[in-house]
Order: structure tokens, then C-alpha cells, then sequence
């Protein structure tokens, strides 16, 4: 071995052996002497069942404190619906991104239930717009999203705000298909609950387009400059058929998933752009479900950009 790199792997094997001394007097054990698991989770993340008094039904909140949280300080807070499918990604893309971020409280609202079915059923419920009875369509849906983000304004962010320090000047809201047009209703009927939302392949056009019944009213609010905010809304190339089969296309042109997302944004781009900055994104070759993290990441990225220095 020449000269020159012998110091170099004897610096090397003290290391190994210091390592190997510290794991054994650590006392861990070998993979094939454990007998139970341990709990998967982070020692500043907590969970809390509760029935709301709102909506009389039961709900898991999850709630992540920034990494190194410092006391002193006000933190960003991001809501995300599905929680049971967005809070875990959400929190270790926010970790992971580091000061490339801004650092956040991140609250996923969810379920305890582990049953999928029970899930879809309740989160159909919770965050589906009812139908507008001004836009008869035959069979419509029924749906609590004004009492489930009622909740969410009355209960569960004054619970929060106890647990940790909120900057209540810099609030998101993020949802996806069901939860992005949760999102709309929200943003239309109570804009000032957040300053931020992300309104990810909203399903507009649930119960004969629903949701856009309030848009009327919150335009004139936004012409009339009384709100600042900002607005993403996504939605991936697979969501709408655009090729020549016509029962594909039958379907592509009732629900239009692209062309109401991206026609609702131009909409509102125009309103008053220098207190209501709406960005519009579209993700090419995803579907509705590949697209989740791609949007999730954008979301986040949208609503915590690194402060300027």
C-alpha cells in the first residue's frame, strides 16, 4: 500500500471500530433479536381523535411542529385535507427542503379509521359542495363541506394555536380533487380564513359546478381590494381526454377537469392582480392519482418560499 493513503484507512478502521464500539455499548440489538416493532413517527408530531360538535362526527388531527422549533418565534401554518394520505409527505418534504423553505406547522386532517372504504365515503361527505339549488341538474350529491371547514375555522385552529405559535398572518389551506374544491368554497365564501390556497385538480364540476356559484360575490370583493391573498390551482395532463375516441370524449367534455380549472384561473387572474395573485400550473404526463406528491411538493413550495433576507 504506498505511503500516502495508509494514514488515510488507519483513520478509516479506528473510525469503523469507534462506530461498532458505540453501537455496542448503545445495547442495540440485531435485527433478528427484535420481537416487537417500535412506533414509526417523530418525537414533534402528535395525535388527537375527537368528535367536533360541529359536525357531530369523528376526526384524527396531526399536527407537526417545525423542525427546531424555536419558542420565540411565529411559524407559518399549512392545513392539509386527507390528511391520512398528505400529512406524512408533507412533513418530510418540509424537513427535507430545510431553509430552502420557510419552516412550518404542518396540520393534516383526517380519519381514525384504518377501513378505505369508510374513508372515501366520510371524506365524500366532508368535502363535496352541496348542490346549489339555483343550478337544478338532476341528481346531485349530497355534501357538508360548509359545516366541515366551519370546523376546521372554529375547532381545530383554536386548538392549534394553543399547541404552538401560529403566524395567523400566513395560513394555507391545501386540498386535493374533492379537498381542492373544499378549498374554493372556502376561498369564495370566507377568503380571509388564510392567506394562502392550493386548490389542487379541483372537482368543479360536482353537482353541476356547484362551487362556482359563489365566485360572483367573492369577484366583487376582490375588485373592490379589500383582500390579499394568493391562489394555486393545479391539475395533470390525464385528467382530460384530448384524442378522438368519442365515448372518451364524452366524458372528457362532462367533466373537464383541465379546462374548468384553468378557465376558473384566468378568471380570477384579472380581478386584481396586485392583491390576488392566482398562479395556474398544469403537470404533464400525470393522471389524477400520479400526480398527487408532484402537486403536494408544488403546493408547499407555493406557500412557504424562503423569507428574503
Amino acid at each position: 500500500m504506498p505511503v500516502l493513503f495508509r494514514p488515510y484507512f488507519a483513520a478509516m478502521w479506528v473510525f469503523g471500530f469507534l462506530c461498532t464500539v458505540t453501537s455496542a455499548q448503545q445495547g442495540l440489538p440485531s435485527l433478528d433479536q427484535i420481537n416487537e416493532a417500535s412506533p414509526l413517527t417523530s418525537s414533534r408530531e402528535t395525535r388527537h381523535d375527537f368528535t367536533s360538535k360541529i359536525t357531530g362526527r369523528t376526526y384524527r388531527l396531526m399536527i407537526a411542529a417545525p423542525y427546531n422549533l424555536d419558542p420565540a418565534k411565529s411559524y407559518p401554518v399549512v392545513y392539509i385535507l386527507d390528511g391520512y394520505w398528505y400529512f406524512r409527505p408533507a412533513v418530510d418534504f418540509t424537513t427535507e427542503a430545510g431553509d430552502r423553505l420557510q419552516s412550518a406547522i404542518i396540520v393534516g386532517i383526517g380519519y381514525p379509521t384504518d377501513d378505505y372504504k369508510s374513508h372515501c365515503d366520510l371524506r365524500s361527505l366532508d368535502l363535496s359542495v352541496p348542490a346549489d339549488p339555483a343550478r337544478p341538474s338532476g341528481k346531485s350529491e349530497p355534501g357538508d363541506c360548509d359545516a366541515f371547514l366551519r370546523m376546521i375555522q372554529d375547532e381545530i385552529k383554536p386548538f392549534v394555536e394553543k399547541k404552538l405559535p401560529v403566524d395567523a398572518t400566513k395560513q394555507t389551506l391545501y386540498g386535493k380533487s374533492f379537498g381542492g374544491i373544499a378549498v374554493l368554497r372556502q376561498l369564495f365564501r370566507n377568503p380571509d380564513a388564510y392567506q394562502t390556497y392550493v386548490s389542487a385538480s379541483p372537482a368543479i364540476f360536482w353537482n353541476n359546478h356547484a362551487v362556482l356559484a359563489d365566485e360572483p360575490a367573492f369577484a366583487q370583493k376582490a375588485r373592490d381590494g379589500t383582500l390579499k391573498l394568493k391562489l394555486l390551482i393545479t391539475t395533470a395532463e390525464g385528467e382530460q381526454y384530448r384524442g378522438t375516441d368519442p365515448r372518451q370524449l364524452e366524458g372528457a367534455n362532462r367533466f373537464r377537469m383541465i379546462d374548468n380549472a384553468s378557465e376558473l384561473a384566468e378568471r380570477l387572474k384579472v380581478l386584481n392582480p396586485e392583491r390576488i395573485a392566482v398562479t395556474y400550473t398544469l403537470f404533464s404526463d400525470e393522471s389524477h392519482f400520479s400526480v398527487s406528491l408532484a402537486c403536494l411538493g408544488r403546493g408547499l413550495s407555493f406557500a412557504l418560499p424562503p423569507e428574503r433576507k
